[in-house]
């Protein structure tokens, strides 16, 4: 009836051949002590060195943090306020709402440069 898949045969494929790419056949492929959570965090590499920063290499993660924890309040709360779910006309738009909602990539870029400066010891 559909003669692009004659001569398929799916009995031929068995758990664990090269032509099969089973759960079972993908399982033996994982190191044994790679199975675990902690040996697979433990695998990460290490993270950069504060010279990444830029001007910011010499800032303490702990202020990072904070700002990242300030950017993240302000940005949802500016987010929250400017009706993003309801229709917006020319007289809804607050321009401080909207300038508000652009610190949450801000915050999230403080919180990497905090991971990074407290797994440098910073």
């Amino acid at each position: 009836m559909f003669g692009f898949v004659t001569g398929l045969s799916v009995s031929g494929l068995r758990a664990g051949s090269a032509r099969c790419s089973s759960f079972t056949g993908m399982k033996s492929a994982v190191p044994a002590r790679a199975r675990s959570v902690s040996t697979v965090m433990m695998a990460l590499p290490k993270p950069p060195e504060p010279a990444v920063l830029g001007i910011g290499e010499k800032i303490p993660g702990s202020f990072f943090l904070m700002l990242s924890i300030l950017c993240l309040f302000v940005g949802g709360y500016s987010v929250t306020e400017s009706n993003l779910f309801d229709p917006l006309t020319a007289g809804s738009v607050k321009p401080l709402y909207v300038l508000g909602s652009l610190l949450l990539p801000i915050s999230w870029g403080c919180h990497v440069a905090a991971w990074i400066q407290f797994k440098n010891g910073n």
